[in-house]
């Protein structure tokens, strides 16, 4: 489905999960060039040996940080810049925007000196500029030297994807010719396509709408976890959904835990799928987000979201595709493509956790950062629902032990 966005409004664990608001396509990584105290991080350059595109703390617009770029004086003319890749799909509409500006006493001299800002389209991800994957540019000369000095300027352009996309590229590029000196100054890129959202839970109510979701009451026998999915282990506290895992007797079992999940009530195939969550920590418990279909089969399944408890600061992102003989397993058989990604605790803050499923691709985003893509025909493509839970025990995290807190 072309420019579909779900997004899944608010979760956290206390030994259990929250959430919160999430927004249309979260900002371009480091737009501002704040990241580390000022940085390129999430950036990559080109023809940079002389550090002639840096962050520096120039009059920036917002925050303390800009982007400066200037000639490389290599050869006549030279092109040095920074550029994101974003993965994308055909007839996509992207737009990029930014704020530029040359400062009196570095400023371009006519147009011997000039930025230029541009969307690319590839039909591999990664894929060098002017190779057999490159696609089709679109560019807009954002600043020269008959620009005003000390002002910061806006500019914007829209492209439209063309057949095989499968990544959009933001670009600026720097050209000097003859030597010219000057400047150019970058601040609060912008780079988002064409999604709409379809389908979201702010958590706003007093309870859990079941419209949207069914809240588990039972054991599920599967992978020797030892839970009982408890109702009164999932509620709404303050605009967030709780999922609650405790360490108590319930119905012949020694832990409860809380599972939600939107079948019956809403289920897509392609589009982009997120939560915002806050995740426990703690030996034994397992939360996850992760999607099957809707006619009664296993697999295909995609976890966009798997942590082990005792691993806090490490994501795992899956998936599983079948036919599997009876008594096997997709990742027994090769039928899994999966990946990590260790980043900060995530039990401390609130983090975004998403995939963008297109025909044959799904790419896995944590923070809106691609952390995994999958290109590959077995890629899902029937409507799947949403499951969010918490399991305590089980074959991949073990049991709780005398160090796991409960609430």
């Amino acid at each position: 489905m072309n420019s579909v966005r779900v997004f899944l409004l608010g979760v956290t664990m206390t030994c259990g999960w929250l959430a919160q608001p999430c927004h249309v396509r979260a900002a371009l990584p480091n737009a501002g060039f704040e990241s580390a105290g000022g940085s390129l991080n999430e950036w990559a350059t080109f023809n940079n040996a002389i550090g002639n595109v840096s962050a520096q703390p120039i009059t920036p617009r917002g925050g303390t940080h800009v982007a400066k770029l200037y000639g490389s004086f290599d050869s006549d003319p030279n092109y040095s810049g920074l550029i994101q890749n974003r993965p994308a799909y055909p007839g996509e509409t992207w737009t990029a925007e930014a704020f530029t500006r040359h400062n009196t006493g570095d400023a371009l001299t006519g147009s011997n000196n000039a930025l230029i800002m541009k969307i690319e389209f590839y039909r591999s991800p990664g894929a060098d500029y002017g190779s057999a994957d490159f696609l089709a540019e679109h560019s807009l000369t954002v600043l020269d030297g008959n620009a005003p000095t000390d002002v910061w300027l806006s500019a914007s352009l829209t492209a439209e994807a063309p057949a095989e996309t499968v990544e959009a590229r933001i670009a600026f590029v720097f050209r000097q010719e003859a030597g010219a000196t000057g400047a150019a100054l970058i601040d609060d890129v912008t780079f988002s396509s064409d999604w709409t959202l379809v389908w979201s839970d702010e958590f706003d109510g007093p309870t859990v709408d079941p419209s949207k979701w069914r809240v588990e009451d039972a054991f599920i026998e599967k992978n020797n976890e030892l839970q009982y999915y408890a109702p009164d282990d999932v509620f709404i506290d303050n605009g967030k959904l709780v999922l609650r895992s405790q360490e108590r007797w319930y119905a012949g079992h020694p832990y409860t835990s809380g599972l939600v999940e939107s079948n019956g009530r809403f289920a897509q195939a392609y589009g982009r799928f997120e939560i915002r969550a806050k995740l426990p920590t703690g030996q034994g418990l397992w939360p996850a987000i992760w999607m099957l279909p809707t006619r009664p089969v296993w697999p295909p399944e995609i976890d966009i979201m798997e942590l082990i408890g005792s691993q806090p600061n490490r994501v795992v992102m899956s998936m599983h595709w079948g036919p599997v003989p009876p008594g096997q397993y997709p990742w027994d058989i090769g039928q899994t493509a999966n990946g990590d990604f260790w980043g900060p605790d995530f039990s401390q803050g609130f983090h975004t956790f998403a995939i963008e499923w297109m025909p044959g691709r799904l790419y896995w985003l944590i923070d809106d950062v691609v952390r995994l893509s999958v290109i590959r025909p077995e890629i899902p493509a029937e409507p799947m629902f949403f499951i969010l839970n918490t399991a305590v025990g089980g074959d991949w995290p073990g049991s709780p032990d005398g160090s796991t807190v409960f609430p």
